[in-house]
């Protein structure tokens, strides 16, 4: 057996184990999700998360650069009056 084959067996093997410890997190998850909220509410749970991401969205304004390049500066207006 030569080098490259036994990195490529254990990189195999090290790979279907992540997987399947992903599987089984996943897993867990799911009993947890289903134990813990029933079916007949996916739904509502659903559009109240979309709406708590869209109100916190909005909350915070906007993000352009523009406004926020003048934040915590000092400018001096000049102005030239002649009569």
């Amino acid at each position: 057996m030569r080098l490259r084959d036994a990195i490529a067996i254990l990189a195999s093997l090290t790979y279907s184990s992540h997987v399947s410890i992903i599987f089984m997190v996943l897993k867990v998850i799911a009993a947890a999700v289903n134990a813990l909220l029933p079916t007949n509410y996916y739904v509502h749970a659903i559009i109240s998360i979309i709406t708590i991401v869209v109100v916190h969205a909005f909350a915070q304004g906007r993000t352009t650069n523009r406004e926020r390049d003048m934040h915590a500066r000092v400018v001096i207006l000049t102005v030239c009056i002649t009569s």
